[in-house]
């Protein structure tokens, strides 16, 4: 096949966790629609301008030193750290990490955690995916419902959102999406004598569910990014978070934040009784995610440090074999699509260039 000028990219995925598409997945099937070119197939690497590692889990030593490597770093909750298999091997990891031409975080508290390992990070917000929810069309009336979205992890604190459902009157039903062990969970929904119900759904049942509830209610402690209520807000549902550093950046004052139960149920009920406030300020929140933060725009941010990654490495094959420097420019050239643009300067200057 003639690639022209088209980067392609050896794009390795972490797996699903959930009944859905993954970020890193949708995040290439993205890239792809610009243009990039997307190998998937390992067996293909030598035939790959750069390395995108999805995550940490995808880091593979063979390939890291033999062509630029980007890694996108999502962050370790404190309790993967705290496990002992896990801690014995992560010092292992973090020498992997180190060895990449760059580490990317999706957020400054994922870029803290970097310098805490002693490596050095850069930003690139990643972003929703608004192919997939663009592609529901169906607009379900609002329900007294409450939707929560993520992993049945402690730290996710499910727990202390239940409490705070338990607080309110009257009644309001609880969707809890995600996977993990919910044997803890259905033991309180049954003490707290409360509305839930569990559910696994595929990504446009999920935008269907967002949609019709009244409020989304992330109070997570830790998050690499932070998906689920920038989901919210793009498709016009009020978001409710924990109120930490992390989720006052992602979602600046877009959404409502609590601190404890108490704080949790007031915020609820506040939702309920100030529709026209709180449909404002959702919809400031919704042309904030609109306009920044989709995979679209996250395209754009990744594509800034791939051409500066590749410009480096060529760079340090430059100061090792000086006496290559012209295939290295003529390969420098013919990566960048600024000057693979018809209409730039370059383009016209051809050979003399």
């Amino acid at each position: 096949m003639n690639r022209g000028n088209k980067l392609k990219l050896l794009w390795l995925e972490p797996k699903v966790l959930f009944n859905g598409k993954g970020i890193a997945t949708a995040w290439g099937e993205e890239m792809a629609k610009k243009g990039w070119l997307i190998e998937r197939d390992e067996a293909k690497w030598e035939d790959c301008d750069l390395v995108f590692f999805g995550s940490d889990s995808q880091l593979r030593p063979q390939f890291i030193g033999k062509k630029p490597a980007i890694l996108y770093f999502w962050g370790w909750p404190p309790m993967r750290l705290l496990d002992k298999e896990y801690h014995q091997s992560y010092g292992t990891k973090i020498q992997l990490m180190a060895q990449c031409d760059r580490i990317l975080a999706p957020s400054i508290c994922v870029l803290d955690q970097l310098a805490d390992f002693g490596l050095p990070g850069q930003l690139c917000q990643a972003g929703v995916d608004s192919a997939t929810l663009d592609s529901v069309a169906e607009t379900p009336a609002k329900k007294p419902q409450v939707i929560f979205i993520s992993r049945l992890e402690p730290y996710k604190n499910l727990d202390a959102l239940m409490y705070a459902m338990s607080m309110l009157r009257p009644k309001l039903d609880l969707l809890v999406c995600g996977l993990g062990d919910r044997s803890p969970y259905v033991e309180l929904v049954k003490k707290l004598d409360i509305p839930v119900t569990f559910a696994e759904p595929d990504d446009r049942e999920k935008v269907i569910e967002i949609k019709r509830s009244a409020v989304l209610i992330h109070p997570s402690m830790y998050e690499g990014f932070g998906l689920p209520p920038l989901e919210a807000l793009y498709l016009g549902t009020p978001v409710i978070a924990l109120d930490t550093p992390h989720m006052r950046w992602v979602l600046k004052d877009y959404a409502y934040y609590s601190n404890n139960v108490d704080e949790i149920a007031q915020a609820i009920a506040f939702i309920f009784e100030n529709p026209q406030e709180v449909a404002e300020r959702t919809l400031l929140g919704q042309k904030m995610v609109k306009n920044s933060l989709t995979l679209s725009h996250a395209c754009d941010r990744l594509w800034a440090h791939i051409h500066q990654v590749i410009k480096e490495f060529l760079a340090k094959e430059l100061r090792r074999s000086p006496q290559k420097w012209a295939e290295i420019y003529d390969e420098e050239h013919k990566r960048n699509w600024a000057y693979g643009n018809p209409q730039s300067p370059e383009w016209a200057a051809g050979p003399m260039r």
